[in-house]
This record gives C-alpha cells, sequence and structure tokens, in this order.
C-alpha cells in the first residue's frame, strides 16, 4: 500500500466526517418564557426562521446576529449562537462559525451540542488535534457515547493513529455490539491496514442489513479499486452515488479515481474539478490530476 493512497484516504477520512455531520438548524427553546421575551427580539428570532425556510441563508444569519447584539445578556442568546455558527459554516464562512461556537462555549462549556458541532467544524477545518480536544472531552462527559467514539477514532485513523482508533471503534461494540457503524469503521480500518479479506466481509456484512447505504459502497468501491478489481468499483461507486442524498467530495475524488483506472481521463478530470470545489484536499487533487497526465 502506497504512501500516497493513504494520504488520499485520510484526506477523504476528514471530508466524510464533516460532510456526514453538517450541524442541523433548529428552533431554539429556552428555559425563559416567549412571552417574557422583548418583542423586537422574538421579531428577530422569527425573521431569521423565516429566511431559513426560503434558504436565505444571509438574512437568517443578519437577523440572528441582530437579536444577539440586541440582547447579549439574555440566556436565550448564547443559545441562539449555536444556530448562527451552523449557518455561517454552511455558507462556509468557516473561521466566522468558528470563531461563534468558541465564544457561545466561553459561555456554556458545558453545552454538548455546541461542543460537537466546533468538534466538527474543526474535522472540516483540517485542525484535527483541535477536534481531537473537543471529542476528549465530550467523551469525559459521556463515556457512552457511540457518535463521540467514531468522530474520535476518525480523525485518529486520519492522523495514521490506528491502534487508537481501534480503541474507540472497540468500545462502540462494546457499547453496542450491533452498531453497524462501528463495523464500517472497522473496515475503513482494515482497508488502511491492507487487511483486505476482513474489509470486504464487513463492508458485505453492513450492505447486507442496509443495502442503500452509500457510505459503506464508498468504502467498498475503494477497497475494490486498492484490489484490482476496476468493474466492482465502479458498480459500487455509481451506487454510492445513487444512494447519497447529496455525494461527499471524497466520493468524487474516488469516482475520479476509478474512472482514471479504466482510462476514462475526461470523466476523471470532471470527477476531480468537483472534488476540489466541495473542498477535497487541494494537493491530493494535484496528485491525482499529474497522475492523469502521465
Amino acid at each position: 500500500m502506497t504512501d500516497l493512497f493513504l494520504r488520499r484516504l485520510r484526506s477523504a477520512l476528514l471530508l466524510l466526517l464533516s460532510a456526514a455531520a453538517l450541524p442541523a438548524l433548529h428552533a431554539q427553546s429556552t428555559t425563559t418564557p416567549t412571552d417574557s421575551l422583548p418583542a423586537d427580539y422574538t421579531r428577530l428570532i422569527d425573521n431569521s426562521f423565516d429566511a431559513l425556510g426560503r434558504g436565505d441563508f444571509p438574512t437568517a444569519e443578519s437577523a440572528l446576529r441582530q437579536a444577539i447584539k440586541a440582547y447579549p445578556d439574555l440566556p436565550s442568546s448564547y443559545a441562539l449562537m449555536n444556530n448562527l455558527g451552523a449557518i455561517q459554516q454552511r455558507q462556509g464562512k468557516l473561521e466566522e462559525a468558528l470563531l461563534t461556537y468558541s465564544a457561545a462555549l466561553q459561555k456554556l462549556p458545558q453545552d454538548k451540542l455546541l461542543r460537537t458541532n466546533r468538534a466538527m467544524l474543526l474535522t472540516e477545518m483540517g485542525r484535527t488535534d483541535e477536534a481531537l480536544f473537543d471529542y476528549n472531552e465530550l467523551i469525559l462527559a459521556e463515556p457512552t457515547n457511540e457518535v463521540y467514539h467514531y468522530g474520535r477514532a476518525m480523525l485518529y485513523l486520519a492522523k495514521g493513529l490506528y491502534g487508537d482508533a481501534e480503541l474507540d471503534l472497540e468500545e462502540i461494540l462494546r457499547i453496542n455490539d450491533s452498531s453497524l457503524k462501528a463495523r464500517l469503521g472497522i473496515a475503513l480500518l482494515s482497508t488502511m491496514r491492507g487487511d483486505y479479506d476482513k474489509a470486504e466481509r464487513l463492508y458485505n456484512y453492513v450492505i447486507d442489513k442496509l443495502p442503500k447505504n452509500a457510505d459503506a459502497y464508498e468504502g467498498r468501491a475503494r477497497l475494490f479499486l486498492r484490489k484490482g478489481m476496476k468493474g466492482y468499483a465502479l458498480r459500487d461507486i455509481n451506487k454510492a452515488f445513487e444512494y447519497a442524498t447529496s455525494p461527499a467530495a471524497s466520493a468524487y475524488a474516488l469516482r475520479g479515481e476509478i474512472n482514471a483506472a479504466i482510462g476514462d481521463k475526461k470523466a476523471a478530470a470532471e470527477d476531480y474539478s468537483a472534488a476540489e470545489s466541495r473542498g477535497f484536499n487541494k494537493t491530493s487533487i494535484e496528485q491525482l490530476r499529474a497522475a492523469l497526465r502521465k
């Protein structure tokens, strides 16, 4: 197994983790009765959610900013900062979103939703050590949370810390021995270690249980490509695109590699461009393009 393959796979891991975990936007509940909140404050919040309903993120962001700025000391304003960060993140304003989450966490350091969202954002930004800090804090607060262990395991894989990743994935199975997510993680770990037979067995098991799981098909496609089974790889990546709500950058990069392997350089180049536009590691993309020109 080449170092280049591992670097590409680690780039894909970070994108898979972050793309699967874009923060949800929620109506904020507070301990303060709605009728006791200032009328202009509630109006701005309503305006923000109306804008979200239209998909108008800039207007939604502006309304929340005004509400928080006008009443910064209201407990609900700190809660609203979670939504503000999520809106900024969805617009690609990653540094602004990080500042928002961090400011809110200074006031609400025990808020697990805020810390989870910051961990996912840091993952998206490639700041793995900082993301690991947040996942460590989350696991200290809730040791049996499978999502936290899986998030940390994927970060360990991205850093090449296979033993640490394995411990987290095994802990998930100890908590929930039927976890398919943990089996997907172990399949990915096995692929990175070169244990292709074990990886294939696990991917087959997950696909048998969840026949429309895009992540499982993408993972198995990557495995088949490494084994030189190009036709099977193409079949699986097409299934991944069929079942994915919104294919991740990693899926485009992988499909590009498969298209390159079967000789369709035009399709491969288009996929690499799509992967880059969705945030795939630029160095990895340039290496793939260079290989395509040979």
